[in-house]
């Protein structure tokens, strides 16, 4: 009996612990970007075995002014992950990076073909 009601307090702190912290997005990971954009940040979070919670999966920026979205991508264990899309005040796709482990690199040739259908996608330009 004894045994049980330790498990059973064992597993409602780790599932109190694992879901209940939560940084802003700016703490979880590099959200930085050149022009500097003002405004909300949206992202899911994760808690590492160590305690650590860092920024994995979808990230969003919205202008302050508009709650337009500005920035969009994606996130693995902390750093940019993947194609990064960045648009005007205007809602116009502006650019379009790519970054593994959060260091901006030169597409791949494959890369490059999806970042050109999805500029074609949003702009509709060929």
């Amino acid at each position: 009996m004894v045994f049980l009601k330790f498990i059973s307090i064992a597993l409602c702190i780790k599932l109190l612990t694992s879901c209940a912290i939560r940084k802003p997005c700016a703490e979880a990971g590099d959200v930085s970007w050149n022009p500097k954009i003002i405004g909300d940040k949206k992202c899911v979070q994760k808690t590492l075995p160590d305690g650590k919670v860092v920024n994995d999966g979808p990230f969003k920026q919205a202008y302050q002014s508009t709650n337009d979205i500005a920035l969009e991508g994606q996130f693995s264990l902390g750093q940019k992950q993947g194609i990064w899309l960045y648009y005007g005040e205007d809602h116009k796709l502006i650019s379009a990076k790519y970054f593994e482990k959060g260091v901006e690199k030169t597409p791949s040739a494959d890369v490059q073909k999806k970042i050109d259908l999805i500029i074609q996608q949003k702009t509709g330009m060929k």
